[in-house]
């Protein structure tokens, strides 16, 4: 098995459905990620309505390499569309599949 190399950016993209909303009213904070052998772990808080259904991306970058990009495809959890504001939300990304 290799290991993560630890210059991965990882960019959490939100966007809400429905009616154009202020972009001030919505945004991810206290993002963290920890590598096992298996997954990639990464934790978020997205501040923004309760009762507002968002999207949620994620995009590893690559400081060394800025014309790379990755949009992981085996990940689960708080991703995807949903109602995700709130504190504590956590993202599963099985990178050894992708």
């Amino acid at each position: 098995m290799g290991t993560l190399p630890l210059l991965f950016l990882f960019l959490i993209d939100v966007s809400s459905f429905g009616q154009i909303k202020n972009i001030d009213e919505v945004y991810c904070m206290n993002v963290k990620w920890f590598a096992s052998a298996e997954v990639v772990t990464i934790s978020y808080d997205l501040i923004g309505n309760p009762q507002t259904k968002y999207k949620v991306d994620i995009v590893l970058k690559k400081e060394t390499y800025p014309e790379f990009h990755l949009v992981p495809f085996f990940v689960e959890g708080d991703i995807g569309d949903g109602y995700f504001a709130g504190s504590s939300k956590q993202i599963l990304w099985y990178f050894h599949r992708d």
